[in-house]
């Protein structure tokens, strides 16, 4: 069965990077960087490719293959997340969300003021 990605607000499942469990201070680096400091990985908790820059990925120097698949680069932290990505799915959708909520208080407003005129030359 697929696992999600352990970042909160992600729920991707098509895959990712293991935890680097074996180096204390990169772990602590991933778990302060995807808002879970506190969470313990297991050896199969993944953070979808998503989280990651182009630059945090290398060609393998000793790929036999004529295109070869990058590597995560052994220093690379996730850096990439809905609640800084401005451009995200989440960030837009809250941006509609308040346009909406903006556009609703405008229509409230012009029916009080259009209300509040009839009373007066009534």
């Amino acid at each position: 069965m697929p696992q999600c990605c352990a970042v909160p607000m992600c729920a991707n499942k098509k895959g990712g990077h293991k935890f680097p469990t074996e180096d204390k201070n990169r772990l602590k680096q991933w778990l302060v960087a995807i808002r879970r400091d506190k969470f313990t990985p297991t050896k199969n908790t993944l953070v979808c490719k998503s989280h990651f820059t182009k630059d945090d990925y290398q060609l393998p120097k000793d790929s036999v293959l004529e295109k070869p698949r990058p590597v995560l680069k052994k220093c690379a932290v996730p850096s990439r997340f809905p609640w800084i990505d401005q451009n995200s799915s989440l960030h837009q959708k809250k941006k509609e969300r308040h346009q909406r909520r903006l556009a609703r208080n405008e229509r409230k407003i012009s029916v009080q003021v259009h209300i509040n005129n009839e009373k007066r030359e009534g």
